[in-house]
């Protein structure tokens, strides 16, 4: 009696490793902080996925972590994100969960077991605050910028970190060029290509006497090279790589200018 043999299993595609890096923050030329960042392609689900790690101190010197993973299409529209504070013995747990067909966003703060929820009716093109710096450019992304106006933006802000103290709230931020695409910029000793853009709370930058945050990102899906604001705070890079032929080829490292094509 013949037997059949036994299928192969399918070979299971996984999530393509693209890019991976870090940030040095700094106030008054003091490193209080640092990230770290890998972000993935999804092969069957045409996703990218960014996660990041944040490592800080409180003032009364605790340690503090900070876990982001930010799902967006192909589209950069969020699709799920998540923001996950672990300080000391507390794991507080923030979730965004956004339902593209209703234009629904559901919200979910968990801390000490006890769970908050609420629904938010989104637009169609909106982004996610979140404390990862890689994250930041996501709205120049996901939305055709006009190089000859203040280009508005839809965030959604929440207000809780280890508490929480209420509701998500809708945000308008502003975007203007500052330079022409591509321009050099200075990050520690080694010239880098950028965009460079202001970008604002308010639309009426003429009246108001904000100062704007200077954004400077690369062309690999617009991940920072340096923020700058102007309270003497500067978010750099440290090391930025892409993934090339299954080994990781420097876009910025130690000061290594390489700046192939995504």
């Amino acid at each position: 009696m013949q037997t059949e043999k036994p299928k192969k299993d399918a070979k299971v595609k996984v999530d393509e490793h693209i890019y991976r890096g870090a940030y040095n923050y700094f106030q008054n030329d003091v490193n209080y902080c640092t990230e770290t960042f890998n972000v993935f392609k999804g092969v069957s689900s045409y996703t990218y996925t960014f996660k990041a790690e944040i490592l800080s101190r409180m003032e009364n010197g605790e340690f503090l972590k900070i876990v982001v993973e930010y799902v967006v299409d192909t589209s950069y529209s969020p699709l799920d994100v998540s923001v996950t504070r672990y300080l000391g013995n507390q794991i507080i747990k923030e979730v965004f969960s956004i339902n593209q067909k209703e234009n629904k966003l559901r919200y979910s703060f968990v801390h000490n077991g006890e769970e908050t929820k609420q629904e938010i009716d989104v637009p169609a093109k909106f982004q996610i605050a979140t404390p990862a710096i890689c994250t930041t450019a996501l709205s120049y992304l996901s939305k055709k910028y006009d190089p000859t106006t203040l280009n508005r933006y839809v965030l959604l802000v929440s207000p809780n970190d280890f508490k929480y103290v209420g509701e998500v709230v809708k945000k308008n931020i502003f975007m203007r060029a500052k330079g022409n695409i591509g321009d050099e910029i200075m990050v520690t000793d080694k010239k880098l290509k950028a965009s460079a853009f202001y970008m604002y709370e308010s639309d009426e930058i003429d009246k108001s006497e904000e100062i704007p945050i200077c954004l400077y990102l690369s062309k690999h899906i617009s991940i920072p090279y340096l923020i700058e604001s102007g309270n003497n705070t500067k978010i750099e890079v440290k090391y930025f790589n892409k993934l090339k032929s299954k080994r990781f080829e420097d876009v910025y490292q130690d000061g290594d200018g390489d700046d192939d094509d995504a």
